[in-house]
Order: structure tokens, then sequence, then C-alpha cells
């Protein structure tokens, strides 16, 4: 297996395994331990033992809403699957864990809680979703978003 995969270690450094396909951000799924793999547009799904269960794309062809320029990539407690787009006003994107998506958090541009150009995105068990957001008037910052 090339450089572009997957590689399971022990602590003390050695190699385990391989499987799959790299990619630029992952995230485990709380609930059964399912490793994602967000690879500029693509979430892959494999098990715990790196057999792949599914994969799709974040943006389908024609679809305007969302570019593919991911940034983040989380799990929510129930499953949903996080994306944040790294482009200049789109938000963070939400879907069901089978791929289809279900909405966005992108608040409008006049409130303090707009999105800028997102860097990361984190989901905590509470449900409640972090977001490492950068302004070019404001700088660096992390904006908190309830599930309620």
């Amino acid at each position: 297996m090339g450089a572009d995969c997957v590689r399971r270690y022990k602590l003390d450094g050695e190699l385990v395994s391989t499987f799959g396909e790299g990619g630029e951000f992952i995230a485990v799924d709380p609930r059964d331990g399912a490793i994602l793999i967000n690879d500029r547009g693509s979430i892959r799904v494999y098990d715990p033992t790196g057999t792949k269960l599914r994969s799709w794309e974040t943006a389908k062809p024609g679809d305007e809403d969302f570019e593919v320029a991911e940034k983040g990539l989380s799990v929510g407690p129930d499953g949903t699957v996080f994306v944040g787009t790294g482009l200049t006003g789109d938000g963070v994107h939400f879907f069901d864990p089978d791929g289809s998506r279900l909405g966005k958090i992108d608040p409008a541009f006049s409130t303090e809680a707009y999105l800028t150009v997102v860097q990361d995105v984190a989901v905590a068990s509470t449900g409640e979703v972090f977001v490492a957001d950068w302004d070019p008037d404001i700088g660096f910052r992390v904006l908190r978003f309830s599930p309620n």
C-alpha cells in the first residue's frame, strides 16, 4: 500500500496495518468507531478494522450551494457528519450518516455569529458544534453553536 493510505500503529510506533485511501481530514464516529476520511469533496467511511462501508460526494454536479474546499470534519453523538467549507460565507454543512445533506450552519452576516472562512469544526458529546473561523477584520476565533 502506498503513502496515500490510513496507517494504524501501536503506541510504540510499530505498524499494525494499512487500509483505504488517505485524506485531508479524519474523524471517528462516537457511536461505533467508524473512521471517516474527507478528501477534497469525498467522504469515505471505514469500519474500525479498515473495511470500507460507504462513501459519498459532498458536492453534487451543478451544486452551487457547496464548493469542494472543505476544512474540517467531525461526527456528532447521533452520527451527524459536519463539514466546514473553508470558503468565504459558506458555513458548515451537515449530513446524515449515509451522506444525505441535512442543512448548514450559516448565520446571517448581520449577526455576530456569522462565519467568514471556516478553518475547522468539532462536535461535543452534547451536540454543541464548535467552529474555528477566520475573519480578516477580527482574526481567528472559535464560535460555539448550540443544538437547541
